[in-house]
């Protein structure tokens, strides 16, 4: 999480009795935070700002395990529809109904993550100085072309960089991988499907359509686990 290395020119308090590790309140320097690893103080400070931001939610450790069954589930129907558009010779309204409602799928499961990734964003987990748009585009921006590819992977980023860049401190110089191939194929998969509207729409665009969202729906849970796993090993105060 945000931490700035700060050398200690005061012999520091220690808990009794012994606490597991986590942020409390400097002893030696007033409106900080500083780690405490379980056995002595570290050299580690955190600006007590960001820990008067609200604390996630207790049901937001059972919404990220939603969110990994979701878009696994949504993911592999996806991937099962284009086996079943080459596959099989089912009238094409029955497949387009069908993919209608997988497609709804991925709406829903997407407008979750946003959901998931705002509540996170907005609590103290975060440094909101690495925050540099409105992060209410993470609900909104999936409607918009462009922006929902643009706006999200940075948003996605900066989060990122909120929970493990110190305050005040370079940005990492790359974000986690899998949310750059997220983005590449969430976008392909955009550019794909705005095809369909200028072209003819066959069993080849169906299938990749299918397959093109079903890879950017599993790199998007792909996502969710990064930010998820970054936020437990990297928390702000023990909660």
């Amino acid at each position: 999480m945000t931490t700035t290395p700060r050398t200690q020119t005061t012999t520091l308090a220690t808990p009794t009795p012994p606490l597991p590790p986590h942020w409390a309140p400097d002893p030696g320097l007033r409106g900080q935070l500083r780690w405490w690893d379980g056995t002595r103080w570290t050299e580690h400070t955190h600006d007590a700002l960001t820990a008067s931001r609200p604390a996630l939610p207790p049901s937001f450790r059972s919404m990220t395990h939603a969110l990994y069954a979701v878009t696994g589930l949504v993911g592999f129907a996806l991937f099962a529809m284009a086996a079943l558009v080459w596959l099989s010779g089912l009238p094409v309204e029955l497949l387009d109904g069908l993919g209608g409602l997988v497609m709804t799928g991925v709406t829903a499961q997407t407008l979750l993550v946003g959901g998931w990734a705002y509540l996170l964003s907005g609590s103290r987990r975060v440094d909101p100085s690495r925050l540099h748009r409105d992060r209410i585009w993470l609900l909104v921006a999936w409607f918009v072309p462009v922006i929902h590819v643009v706006f999200t992977h940075q948003l996605f980023r900066e989060t990122w960089w909120g929970i493990t860049a110190p305050r005040g401190g370079a940005a990492p110089s790359r974000s986690p991988r899998v949310l750059d191939v997220w983005a590449w194929t969430w976008a392909a998969a955009s550019v794909w499907m705005l095809a369909g509207f200028f072209g003819a729409v066959g069993h080849t665009w169906r299938v990749g359509l299918f397959l093109l969202t079903g890879a950017a729906t599993l790199l998007l849970g792909g996502v969710v686990w990064v930010l998820a796993r970054r936020e437990a090993v990297t928390r702000v105060v023990s909660e």
